[in-house]
């Protein structure tokens, strides 16, 4: 062996943090060593400062001793350098790893993703070999919310690499079935990942899987509808349109005289078993009309998807689920339909002409149709027209009037059984066994809103060395703060209800603010237009529509309300410190806290 090999030093982080010193494995000290090792790794030659290092090892609470013991870490890193060219220097108020002849992983993956990008040359070899070098997550065994952090960058640092992999290798000689248990893996994991997701419906569209293949775009957008309160963006949209417009060459089709076009229900779907015998009793025949109300985020869409697979053998003619909320609206709903009919679209160039053939096309028929986010009557006499002897099984934020013989669902917050059951199910049963009363907590301070115990659950899924408590406590301050989100956990939570509130009228929207700036208690109609200084019955009618939009709940005291749940409660106080400003804010805090210290024992 060379002195040259000798000397060679290669790390890894793209799993355990391991080091190799000419082909001989050496041990990388403690996982807090490892910790400091890894922030001088990944810095690749930046300086890291002292302060970043003992975030890095203890986060926001270092032990006293923490400097010297940064110190200890660095004195021990550097006798595994000794007789290499790679060295740690002393800089102001910090370290920095100097990089000359050493190796890692994880800078291979991005110079191989760099090589890639914009090159002629054959990308498969160079991403192949890169990335074969991950065994596991990356610093693994490492603790602490830092390496928690890098885990979710270098992860996508694996996606994007794996994802150019398997575009060539699509390029050059279209999918295999490894690629697609290589994509269908890739999906699992990152299941809101669109351009993971659009890649995995082409490649099975390739294979002649058209209808898997559109079962991953459905799925998709009932996750991204679930999970985030978002609707898919072009990417998916572009891959649905390709496989639904197919070859131009090739002929129409003749009509379809079944077809099923459903998301899949999900795994871990608890709850709503009175809302779901009501659905199942309703639409029992063709012509049927229920509707499920609820905001974004409560679970309308998952109890609307798990109804149309339970109602499914009584529709011989097959079941479909579209969404008003994608491209096109209305139109683009008619125009989905038809493609998945088998209908030419050249012919039929008007609103009219389309519903009529869908008429055609439907006649006889038993078949039931899922809609998603109807916001008008419009909207529901059009597909009755289009369809008159389907049923329609429609989710919308409020109840829309105007239709006869609508059987109506308005979603109710999930009790606290179901919450308890749901958070377990996504955190993990283990987990809340060994934590249960920090467990019951954390699923309380969600109110019942499914996206809030979803989300909460998951951090606590994420966070395996946290102490369920700790996070409870994090999450209150991050709700209780008025001015920043916090964690991005917070703006997930946030959009549906801001996208809710967005559709109040200015005087009904300023009340529910102040309603979040109060202490969480019911409030008579009378207090409110005592507080903000308004007649009453601005108040009732106030009142009457965010109850209409599920933000606001009615009290068994006749006109007394309160919030729908705490996630509400966070949103609306931002909102009011946002649009309101501090003095209209401390003026309503001033006048309920006046109002309460001169009230009679």
């Amino acid at each position: 062996m060379t002195t040259e090999e000798a000397t060679e030093l290669r790390f890894a982080v793209l799993g355990p943090v391991r080091l190799w010193r000419g082909g001989q494995e050496i041990a990388t000290g403690s996982p807090q060593q490892q910790a400091v090792l890894g922030a001088l790794l990944l810095a690749r030659g930046r300086a890291v400062s002292i302060t970043e290092l003992i975030r890095v090892v203890w986060g926001e609470e270092p032990p006293a001793t923490a400097l010297g013991t940064v110190r200890t870490y660095i004195s021990r890193m550097r006798r595994l350098l000794e007789g290499t060219r790679a060295r740690i220097d002393a800089v102001a108020g910090g370290y920095v790893l100097r990089d000359e002849g050493l190796r890692v992983d994880a800078w291979d993956v991005q110079s191989a993703l760099n090589q890639v990008t914009g090159s002629a040359a054959d990308p498969i070899p160079v991403l192949a070999d890169a990335l074969a070098a991950w065994s596991g997550p990356a610093l693994e065994g490492v603790p602490g919310t830092w390496a928690q952090a890098q885990r979710v960058r270098l992860n996508d640092l694996r996606v994007a690499a794996t994802e150019a992999l398997i575009r060539s290798r699509l390029r050059e000689a279209g999918p295999s079935a490894r690629e697609v248990d290589d994509l269908t893996g890739l999906v699992q994991e990152n299941p809101l990942n669109e351009d993971l997701r659009a890649l995995l419906m082409l490649a099975l569209h390739h294979q002649g899987r058209r209808a898997q293949a559109l079962e991953v775009f459905h799925t998709g957008r009932h996750l991204l509808r679930e999970e985030l309160g978002l609707s898919p963006g072009p990417t998916l949209h572009a891959a649905q349109e390709q496989i639904l417009r197919d070859d131009e060459n090739v002929p129409a089709r003749p009509p379809a005289r079944q077809v099923t076009y459903l998301p899949v229900v999900l795994a871990d779907f608890v709850g709503r078993r009175q809302a779901l015998a009501e659905l199942e009793s309703a639409l029992t025949g063709p012509g049927a009309v229920a509707g499920i109300a609820g905001m974004g985020g409560s679970g309308r869409s998952s109890l609307a998807v798990l109804a149309a697979h339970r109602l499914a053998p009584g529709f011989s003619g097959g079941q479909v689920y579209v969404d008003l909320a994608g491209p096109g609206g209305l139109d683009g709903v008619l125009e989905q339909l038809l493609r998945l009919m088998g209908a030419d679209l050249s012919a039929l160039p008007g609103r009219e002409a389309r519903a009529a053939e869908l008429n055609t096309l439907a006649s006889g028929e038993r078949l039931l149709l899922v809609v998603e986010n109807v916001s008008s009557l419009e909207q529901l006499q059009l597909l009755r027209q289009a369809l008159p002897s389907a049923a329609l099984l429609f989710t919308s934020l409020r109840q829309v009037h105007g239709m006869a013989d609508v059987t109506w669902v308005r979603l109710q917050p999930l009790s606290h059984s179901e919450s308890l059951e749901l958070f377990a199910a996504v955190a993990g049963p283990e987990r809340v066994a060994q934590e249960t009363q920090a467990c019951r907590e954390l699923a309380a301070l969600s109110g019942g809103y499914a996206l809030a115990v979803r989300v909460f659950a998951q951090r606590v899924r994420d966070l395996p060395r946290w102490n369920v408590s700790a996070i409870t406590q994090n999450m209150r301050e991050e709700m209780a703060h008025p001015f920043s989100s916090g964690h991005a956990d917070c703006d997930l939570l946030a959009a549906p209800v801001e996208r809710t509130y967005s559709v109040l009228d200015p005087e009904a929207a300023r009340i529910i603010r102040m309603l979040g700036l109060l202490p969480d208690q019911e409030y008579s109609a009378a207090r409110i237009a005592d507080l903000l200084r308004i007649p009453v019955h601005q108040v009732f009618f106030a009142a009457a529509a965010c109850i209409d939009v599920s933000l606001l709940r009615e009290c068994a005291t006749e006109h007394h309300y309160r919030l729908s749940d705490p996630v509400v409660r966070t949103v609306m106080m931002r909102l009011a410190h946002a649009t309101d400003g501090a003095r209209e804010v401390a003026r309503v805090q001033a006048d309920h806290a006046s109002d309460r210290l001169c009230a009679p024992a």
